[in-house]
């Protein structure tokens, strides 16, 4: 009987374990998957300048993955705030545009 209730109770705390860890990942994640308008919002821009789905990808997940942006030559007058959602972003160039602050 012993050796049963080690095996349950080492079970149980990796299972604990593992929902920990779950949870975890669901509150770094929740809000982006609850609220995603800001990804609308974003395209709008995208699409209000004319950026290609080239630079800016109209698929979610790669637009999720972008690590670098260029955005030089653009002739933007200014910069969404959803921009900062972009949570993988290390690159961010803007050169030869007219924005007056960021």
């Amino acid at each position: 009987m012993d050796i049963i209730k080690k095996d349950s109770s080492s079970v149980v705390l990796r299972a604990n374990k593992l929902l920990k860890t779950i949870n975890k990942i669901l509150k770094h994640y929740s809000t982006d998957l609850v609220d995603s308008s800001w990804i609308d919002n974003f395209y709008k821009w995208a699409d209000k300048y004319e950026i290609p789905d080239t630079i800016i990808p109209r698929d979610k997940a790669k637009l999720l993955e972008l690590d670098e942006l260029n955005l030089t030559n653009l002739n933007l007058d200014y910069i969404p705030p959803e921009i900062g959602k972009l949570k993988n972003l290390k690159g961010l160039y803007l050169g030869n545009n007219k924005i007056g602050e960021l």
